[in-house]
C-alpha cells in the first residue's frame, strides 16, 4: 500500500468536495486611484451639489451634469472620477435613483450622485479654515 504525498496549499475551506484550492486574488470592483488632496475633493463636493454628479453603467462611468442643457451630462477627467468613487466608497457619497440621461451619444439610464449632510458640514468646516501662512506661521 502506498500512501499519498500531502498538498502543500493550504485550502479555502475544509470539509468541501472536491479537490482543495486556495482562493484566487480578486480584483476591486472599481479600482481607482486614492487621493489625499484636501482642495480636490472640497472641489468635488461643490461640484456634487451643483450641477451634479451621475453613474452610469456597470463599468459606473461617472458623468458631470450640464448646467445649460437640463437631461444631458458629460464625462469626467479620470482624477475627478476616481475621487468621486473614493468618496462613494467612503461613504461620504450615495448613490440615488435612476433616470435617463444623455450624454452626447445616446440616452442611457444612470445614478445621480447623492451628498449627504454630514459631507456638506464637513465641507462648511473645511471653507472656515484658514491657510497656514494666514494664521502668522513661518
Amino acid at each position: 500500500m502506498t500512501t499519498r504525498p500531502r498538498r502543500t496549499d493550504t485550502p479555502a475551506q475544509g470539509g468541501l468536495w472536491g479537490p482543495p484550492q486556495s482562493l484566487a486574488e480578486t480584483a476591486p470592483i472599481r479600482p481607482y486611484v486614492t487621493t489625499n488632496d484636501v482642495e480636490l475633493v472640497a472641489w468635488v463636493v461643490r461640484s456634487a451639489l451643483e450641477p451634479g454628479y451621475v453613474v452610469v453603467g456597470a463599468a459606473q462611468r461617472v458623468l458631470l451634469r450640464d448646467r445649460s442643457r437640463t437631461g444631458c451630462a458629460e464625462s469626467v477627467p479620470r482624477f475627478e472620477a476616481d475621487t468621486v468613487a473614493q468618496l462613494l466608497d467612503r461613504g461620504l457619497f450615495r448613490l440615488g435613483d435612476t433616470e435617463l440621461v444623455h450624454d452626447g451619444q445616446r440616452d442611457r439610464p444612470a445614478r445621480s450622485v447623492l451628498v449627504a449632510a454630514a459631507t456638506r458640514a464637513l465641507l462648511a468646516r473645511w471653507a472656515a479654515l484658514r491657510p497656514q501662512s494666514a494664521r502668522g506661521g513661518r
